[in-house]
């Protein structure tokens, strides 16, 4: 103990960015080593989280055929469900052969995902150096980053763009706010969830670049690379060839608070919840989108500590009560959320040892149960989604979240943050 003391104090007395280093390289260093020892190839991490045996296969089978025939055809590939305007913005890269195309789309995974590990930082200033390695350690261990990463999905690259969103706007950057969300809506619909914060907040100058942007990447930008009568028609085919949500219920990929409920249901009482059932799972997924809405507008009348985050938090944590898909990639936010809440109680002066202790437990056993080291106890990765692990993950998160925001509201932790 004496010895592994001696070498931190050492450590510490590095500069902050080598003191960091020495701390990030050990820990990356046995990341892979783990990876190698599990997966043996990328092949073999490719079967392992999910159906089909390509990497990248929703970049090769949907965004790099549809990218380059946009220009060509009002017709969407089969299986794109994404805007006009996501194909043209990848036109560029997608003009270059399948393999340099699909090497491209890596390196903008990799710079979303060190964007995504660095940009907390920004408003995060208090964490130390242990709790920098810790995130970016939970970062790369976050199955649904791996999940994201598998299919070459967007997700990482929307968080991104939401959370810089949000540091746009506590920096006072309102019109850069509402450009940036409405990149993130313009590119996959969902997201605009978020624009409820700033209508709460009435603070219409972020609504109205917000709209104006939207405006003009969703619609006038794809209109005039296409044609006007082109691209309504491309919309038009896209929406009529969206798929029956149906399906989704069935599928254990999917982590909506619904369709989890509902394999519960069978996993326990062997009794699907039905029809009926699932209606009622739907309504109460909304109640309770209603419920974190109310206690976000709550935050905002008192002066919440870090209420600019908290609220940022609270929003992602509700989109598996809205969205029935939910894939797990679509939880590419839980690391940045796990890190916010452990850096919150950590530094949190209203809580008591006992409770701090006890609200600890959360975010950390949030932590365990998205981590690709609980995946790979289960036996399979259709077994691991079937128990709704991920969104177990988000529902403690919930939980703490609203233990924070309560004994905010009713205590003394508040923000100097100006409104």
């Amino acid at each position: 103990m004496r010895f592994l003391q001696t070498i931190k104090n050492r450590l510490q007395t590095l500069p902050r960015a080598i003191y960091l280093a020495a701390l990030i390289v050990p820990l990356l260093i046995l990341i892979s080593a783990y990876y190698l020892t599990v997966w043996k190839s990328v092949a073999s991490f490719v079967v392992a989280l999910d159906h089909n045996n390509q990497l990248f296969q929703d970049f090769l089978g949907h965004y790099y055929p549809m990218a380059r025939t946009i220009l060509h055809t009002s017709t969407p590939v089969p299986g794109y469900f994404y805007s006009a305007f996501f194909a043209l913005l990848l036109v560029p890269l997608c003009a270059l052969k399948q393999m340099p195309a699909m090497w491209g789309w890596g390196i903008l995974q990799a710079i979303s995902l060190v964007t995504l590990c660095v940009l907390p930082l920004v408003r995060l200033r208090r964490l130390k150096p242990g709790s920098i390695a810790l995130y970016a350690g939970v970062l790369i261990t976050s199955f649904p980053i791996l999940h994201n990463t598998k299919w070459g999905q967007v997700s990482v690259m929307l968080v991104v763009c939401v959370v810089a969103a949000f540091h746009a706007y506590a920096g006072k950057k309102r019109v850069l706010a509402g450009i940036l969300l409405a990149v993130a809506v313009a590119i996959k619909y969902y997201p605009a969830v978020f624009l409820v914060y700033f209508i709460i907040k009435r603070d219409f100058r972020v609504c109205a670049s917000f709209a104006i942007a939207l405006f003009a990447l969703y619609a006038f930008l794809p209109a005039t690379a296409m044609g006007l009568q082109p691209w309504i028609a491309f919309e038009k085919a896209r929406i009529a060839t969206m798929p029956d949500l149906e399906w989704i219920r069935h599928d254990v990929n999917s982590q909506y608070f619904g369709h989890v409920a509902d394999r519960w249901s069978h996993l326990l009482v062997k009794k699907p919840v039905g029809t009926m059932g699932a209606q009622i799972l739907s309504v109460a997924g909304y109640a309770v989108f209603l419920c974190n809405l109310a206690l976000l507008w709550l935050m905002e009348r008192k002066n919440l500590k870090d209420k600019y985050t908290l609220s940022l938090v609270l929003l992602f944590l509700s989109l598996p009560f809205l969205i029935k898909t939910s894939w797990p990639h679509y939880f590419s936010y839980l690391p940045f959320c796990q890190i916010v809440i452990l850096t919150y109680l950590t530094s949190a002066r209203s809580f008591s040892n006992v409770w701090k202790g006890g609200l600890l437990l959360l975010p950390l056993s949030s932590i365990a149960c998205s981590s690709v080291f609980v995946f790979n106890w289960f036996p399979h990765w259709k077994v691991y989604n079937a128990y709704g692990m991920i969104f177990i993950a988000n529902l403690l998160l919930l939980v703490c979240v609203y233990f924070i925001a309560l004994k905010g509201l009713t205590g003394t932790d508040h923000s100097s943050d100006s409104k």
